[in-house]
């Protein structure tokens, strides 16, 4: 068969060398066109004389190994022609005694030739197309008997028809034979391309060249009387047309039967390697599967003295129960009777263990599961002797197939034990480790409490004992105190409601106590409201709070108080931990389901490690500040809970000395009314910006 990928590299590779040599072949012809005609009409007919010759010497020679019998038929054809062309050289008009003064036996040649070249063509093309079994012998005389009577009928009995009269003018036939020829080759042509398409290789392609070239050879050629130039540009073409017939002859007659023959000696020999290895691999397989079948038997004398050796009881079965192995360890383990061994009835076997099982049932589902199932399988056998067997069960593979099952019987009474033992001691150090931070958290929370609710009932037992030094209005029977001193008391009790509220609040929420009075509320009034409050408030600590907002009234489903102390709990923090002439920002964006509330400020920031526990219980960022602003560490926790009761989330974002930011989104919706239940206010109508802001000291 024809290399069709070696030859693609090929004309990859010479496409170039091509293309050169061709270029170079055409300035050659014109530069000689330019001086001397007949010089350059001579060579160029040689060269095609000589390739036409040598296509009839390759397909002559080649003809009992070319499978391609019509490119055979096409290659004498061209031996043929190349005789009309070289007498058509001798006889052209100005080359002597050869020649007439007319040039009319020239023409004819040419004409002869052109109608033998365009009718082998489609000849090859129909035997090429109906897989022809042609008798390449009667091809040949067929066509020498046809030029014979060609050239007989030229030269001595003169009745090849006239091409050229007298005065060079052309007659009648020579033209219409023109015109025919040109009009076979482009019939060679379109018969071609119509029943190669699809199947068009590189040889192909070059035979199309070939074609299409000569075609136009003959248009310039027909008017050469009327200009030389014209007969420069066909007899170029035709060296062209030549040349990659040339090619497309020589892949063909040449390189394919080489190859053919080259393919059927490489494939010959293949097989001959192939049988000298088959015989060479027969001999080494017998010897191998000698090999094979003492080291099979070493390796099951080795098998069974491993599983005799180890200290696991080993029990295989295959897939209907039968069985396979029993090694000596298992009997022991399991206390199996003699009588029961002898008899390697597996169900006698498997009843004795599920009988001395404290677990019958469980060990029956696990042998059952582990037949079935094709991994590993573990369970833990609790015999009655207070042994605990760990029970592993793989599958028992015999050529590539699941064949049964390997059981595993391993002692881990002494493990299993210790484990145990481990396991108690960890969840004793575990609880002890919860009891200790319990502990903690108790006495942190009693020391804080103590600490929050001394330091205002000291403030208001100095005040009270003021009292005794003032001066007593005797007729109205009462005590004077000075503003401060009332501002004081004031001051101090809001802070003792604040911190019961807070306990009272942080109880209900444990217990689930704590309700919602949900209303349909403006929640931008409700933020809007509160947060002027606390600036009206804080007005003499140089710190300014301003509030923004993308839209003026948002209708939503809250209980407006305890938004308000959410608001106010955000807000105190970050009074006590910005410095004087700091800033805090209060905002509010508008979303499509929900609505987002920020309070920003500068202040001191909370660390990195401390961001996760900002909302837990009794968690202060700061201890160092109490003294400056008191706090019990639940607010945060009260508020997170609060705003989760509204179906919200709430963030912190901070940096240490940047400030801090907390973010609160809260869910949008309308409460029906029908819905709506109303719980006991135990705020008792005191304004709750008092309380929430009773313990930083500096205000009022």
């Amino acid at each position: 068969m024809y290399d069709g990928k070696y030859f693609s590299l090929n004309y990859n590779k010479n496409i170039y060398k091509e293309l050169l040599v061709l270029i170079i072949m055409i300035v050659i012809s014109f530069i000689l066109f330019r001086r001397n005609f007949l010089l350059f009409h001579t060579i160029a007919e040689l060269f095609t004389v000589i390739i036409a010759f040598i296509m009839g010497a390759i397909s002559l020679s080649t003809y009992w190994a070319n499978t391609n019998r019509s490119i055979i038929v096409l290659g004498m054809a061209y031996g043929f022609i190349g005789i009309f062309g070289l007498i058509h050289v001798f006889t052209y008009k100005g080359m002597g005694p050869f020649a007439d003064s007319t040039g009319n036996l020239a023409a004819q040649l040419w004409i002869v030739a052109g109608y033998m070249e365009s009718l082998s063509y489609l000849i090859s093309f129909v035997l090429w197309e109906k897989k022809i079994n042609i008798n390449l012998k009667k091809v040949f005389f067929s066509y020498l008997f046809a030029t014979i009577s060609l050239l007989v009928s030229i030269f001595y009995l003169k009745i090849f028809p006239l091409c050229i009269a007298d005065g060079d003018k052309v007659t009648l036939f020579k033209l219409i034979s023109e015109y025919i020829i040109i009009g076979i080759f482009i019939l060679d042509i379109i018969y071609f391309i119509r029943h190669r398409k699809g199947n068009i290789e590189k040889s192909h392609l070059f035979i199309l060249i070939s074609l299409t070239i000569s075609a136009i050879s003959e248009i310039f050629c027909s008017f050469y009387i009327q200009l030389e130039i014209l007969t420069c540009y066909g007899l170029v073409f035709k060296l062209i047309s030549y040349y990659y017939i040339y090619i497309a002859f020589v892949k063909t007659s040449l390189q394919e039967p080489y190859l053919v023959l080259r393919n059927l000696n490489d494939s010959l020999r293949r097989k001959n390697n192939r049988l000298e290895s088959l015989v060479e691999k027969l001999k080494i397989e017998t010897e191998h599967r000698k090999k094979v079948e003492r080291a099979n038997l070493r390796k099951r004398q080795i098998l069974d003295g491993v599983l005799e050796s180890t200290i696991d009881g080993i029990l295989v079965i295959d897939n209907d129960k039968n069985l396979i192995h029993i090694n000596s360890p298992f009997v022991k383990m399991m206390d199996i009777p003699d009588e029961i061994i002898l008899n390697r009835d597996t169900k006698e076997i498997i009843k004795y263990i599920i009988g001395n099982s404290k677990d019958p049932l469980d060990f029956d589902t696990y042998l059952k599961e582990a037949l079935n199932t094709k991994r590993a399988y573990t369970y833990y056998l609790r015999h009655k002797n207070n042994k605990i067997y760990e029970v592993t069960s793989l599958p028992y593979i015999d050529g590539g197939k699941k064949a049964g099952v390997v059981i595993n019987f391993r002692d881990i009474t002494d493990r299993k034990v210790i484990e145990d033992l481990k396991t108690n001691i960890e969840m004793r150090n575990q609880l002890l480790e919860e009891a200790k931070k319990i502990d903690e958290m108790k006495s942190n929370f009693l020391t804080t409490i103590a600490h929050e609710i001394r330091t205002p009932l000291n403030i208001i037992l100095g005040v009270i004992q003021l009292l005794s030094y003032k001066e007593v209005d005797e007729d109205k029977e009462y005590y004077k105190l000075s503003k401060e001193s009332f501002k004081a008391l004031e001051k101090n009790t809001f802070r003792l409601i604040k911190l019961a509220d807070n306990l009272m609040d942080i109880t209900k929420i444990d217990s689930g106590y704590m309700h919602l009075n949900l209303g349909n509320h403006d929640i931008i009034s409700i933020i809007r409201n509160t947060t002027y409050s606390v600036a009206e408030y804080i007005k003499n600590t140089n710190i300014s709070i301003t509030f923004k907002t993308d839209m003026e009234e948002r209708i939503m489903a809250c209980d407006e108080k305890k938004i308000e102390r959410v608001l106010l709990n955000l807000l105190s923090n970050a009074v006590k931990f910005t410095k004087p002439d700091g800033h805090i920002l209060v905002s509010v964006k508008n979303k499509e389901e929900s609505i987002i509330i920020k309070v920003k400020d500068n202040g001191i920031g909370i660390p990195n490690h401390m961001l996760d526990k900002v909302f837990e219980r009794l968690k202060q960022v700061d201890t160092s500040l109490r003294r400056m602003n008191e706090g019990t560490g639940i607010g945060l926790s009260i508020v997170k809970s609060i705003v989760e009761m509204h179906g919200g989330s709430i963030s912190v974002k901070s940096q240490v000395n940047k400030g801090s930011e907390f973010i609160i989104e809260l869910p949008v919706y309308i409460e029906k009314e029908d819905n709506k239940q109303v719980y006991v206010d135990t705020y008792m109508g005191i304004d709750r910006v008092n309380i929430e802001f009773s313990d930083i000291y500096g205000i009022n």
